[in-house]
């Protein structure tokens, strides 16, 4: 349930910035599909038997994405898989029997791809991903969300608006228990199928 939540407010998104951009409504719901993505790949993490596979997955996903995208949204940032597979490989980083130095300038190097290739939700994004994953406790994990988002309208310039992800916790302790995975060929088709489906109706309406 949580993945169809994730897709169908991600869908509203997109729909309301290009259809109807100043019926706030479609912004604010659409607020609750990227913590409910990236919640999906701390949870993916624990439980893939082949991170290569994952990583490989994730990261076709985004080539192939990337042109549609770019044509619907026309600007030159990343797509948003790019930016779950780089917070999945700092996850494995952190996971991995390195010393801690290597670790950083790992991290590091991987933040830079992020922030010099504009990855859509920049570091907010990677900063969402690692606090679901290594942070269980409900509050702290809420009060850590609430300061990333605050990070990412100072530094990000994102609209207040943003806050409003903060709901998509609110889905995760309804629905934590009950994760019926979608198909892996509807999981993995459909965001760049719903990006093609939007970028024929901008050209016919």
């Amino acid at each position: 349930m949580i993945q169809i939540i994730a897709y169908f407010t991600m869908s509203l998104d997109h729909i309301g910035r290009l259809f109807f951009p100043n019926i706030v409504l479609f912004s604010l719901l659409g607020r609750l599909a990227f913590p409910l993505f990236a919640y999906g790949i701390a949870i993916g993490y624990t439980k893939t038997s082949n991170f290569r596979l994952y990583c490989f997955r994730l990261f076709i996903l985004g080539v192939v994405s990337q042109i549609p995208y770019f044509m619907l949204f026309e600007n030159y940032s990343l797509n948003i898989c790019f930016t779950l597979l780089a917070g999945l490989l700092i996850l494995r980083i952190l996971d991995i029997d390195w010393q801690y130095y290597y670790k950083i300038l790992a991290i590091f190097l991987i933040c830079t791809v992020v922030v010099l290739f504009g990855f859509e939700y920049g570091l907010y994004g990677v900063s969402t991903i690692i606090t679901f994953a290594k942070i269980k406790n409900l509050k702290k994990n809420v009060l850590v969300q609430a300061i990333l988002i605050l990070a990412s309208v100072v530094i990000y310039n994102y609209s207040s608006i943003q806050f409003a992800a903060l709901f998509s916790m609110i889905i995760i302790l309804v629905y934590n228990n009950n994760i019926p995975f979608l198909n892996r060929y509807v999981q993995y088709c459909f965001y760049p199928a719903h990006i093609l489906v939007l970028l024929f109706l901008k050209k016919i309406l």
